[in-house]
């Protein structure tokens, strides 16, 4: 990362002016520090990208997996230095295969998806089970109408139960999936107000084939209930899936935009139009995604807004706002903290630890985290 976005991260206090008919937030403070990971003169994979990673249950310690060398990463947050590396098997009878998602479940199991299969492997990086998503009867039943399974997932608590995305044949969000691999159980979860996370999905169809932009979908699973959200817009479902129930929260959102708010045109045969959607996609704001502090139970949200699109003479400039709620998602915080910056790389990766917002952030090909502090 660019030592100017680094000079900007290492303490800023913002306040903002009070609007009429909305929560007063000018009293909030906000501090912030940047810590190095020590690699022990050895490379951290997960300073390009912490996609293929799963957190202990404190979030004390960050499990990475890099696919292309087969090796896995734990680092260590407490001390902030890579802890050791271990080698997974690609091939063979404890082989992962091409892995497209990752998670370490309830600090005893790792999980691969491979496209076929959710491989689970423990400590020792053993099989133990595997979990058949493409030919099994259970697999093929959960995805209802749907045309294939997001390399997204959710272990609940059971490693055998999980909750699954199924998309359409042309990229949309369409229904969640409860598979239960230990019983047989499925549950195809449906809302009509899902159809919201496809508003600004769009298309380019030529010569036959199709290429969409989609906006994505997240889930994130905390105690009994699954909570879904999406990167258009601030809406959130609560799934109980021990009532099998799903509704809409209803959150008030005080100072910025709750969505993209442009018409576009969804399907188009113009490259050219394509590429221009595209683009104004980009200039509306963005929700990132939701996380949970594993002490408090409160959640936190990142959303960016371009402000300055990319010119010859200057480069793009972006607003990056915070948004806390508490467990039952009542606005705590709203606050803008980078006003018109130029960011290096996109805040998507972070999580909550010690009370900070821990967002990932590569200097120099060294693996740091921003930590945000509301005071």
């Amino acid at each position: 990362m660019k030592n100017s976005f680094f000079f900007l991260c290492i303490i800023l206090l913002y306040s903002c002016g009070k609007k009429e008919g909305t929560k007063d937030y000018s009293q909030i403070e906000i501090s912030m520090d940047t810590v190095m990971v020590d690699a022990k003169d050895k490379i951290i994979m997960a300073a390009s990208n912490m996609f293929l990673s799963g957190f202990s249950n404190d979030n004390s310690k960050i499990h990475h997996y890099d696919a292309k060398n087969g090796v896995l990463e734990i680092i260590d947050l407490d001390r902030l230095i890579l802890d050791r590396k271990i080698k997974v098997e690609k091939e063979g009878p404890n082989g992962v295969g091409s892995v497209w998602w990752f998670d370490f479940w309830n600090d005893s199991l790792y999980a691969f998806y491979n496209f076929n299969n959710i491989e689970l492997l423990d400590k020792k990086m053993k099989k133990v089970s595997s979990i058949n998503l493409q030919t099994s009867t259970i697999g093929k039943t959960g995805l209802g109408e749907g045309f294939m399974y997001q390399n997204n997932f959710t272990l609940l608590n059971d490693s055998r139960k999980l909750l699954a995305q199924v998309q359409s044949s042309n990229s949309d969000f369409l229904h969640l999936t409860y598979l239960d691999f230990k019983t047989n159980e499925v549950k195809i979860i449906k809302n009509p107000d899902f159809e919201v996370m496809n508003d600004h999905n769009i298309t380019l169809i030529q010569n036959g084939s199709k290429r969409s932009l989609i906006q994505p979908v997240g889930t994130l699973f905390v105690g009994n209930k699954a909570y879904v959200f999406n990167k258009a817009n601030n809406k959130i479902f609560e799934y109980d899936y021990s009532e099998n129930s799903i509704q809409e929260i209803q959150i008030r959102q005080m100072t910025i935009p709750t969505a993209k708010s442009k018409s576009y045109k969804l399907q188009t045969e113009s490259l050219e139009e394509f590429k221009a959607q595209a683009i104004a996609l980009n200039e509306e704001i963005a929700f990132e995604n939701l996380v949970v502090d594993p002490n408090s139970g409160d959640f936190y949200r990142l959303a960016v807004k371009k402000n300055q699109i990319a010119q010859e003479d200057r480069p793009e400039k972006w607003d990056v706002f915070l948004i806390k709620y508490n467990p039952n998602f009542k606005t705590l915080v709203e606050k803008k903290i980078f006003d018109n910056i130029n960011l290096t790389e996109q805040l998507t990766e972070y999580f909550v630890k010690d009370n900070m917002l821990w967002i990932k952030i590569n200097i120099n090909d060294d693996l740091a985290f921003l930590r945000i502090k509301i005071n």
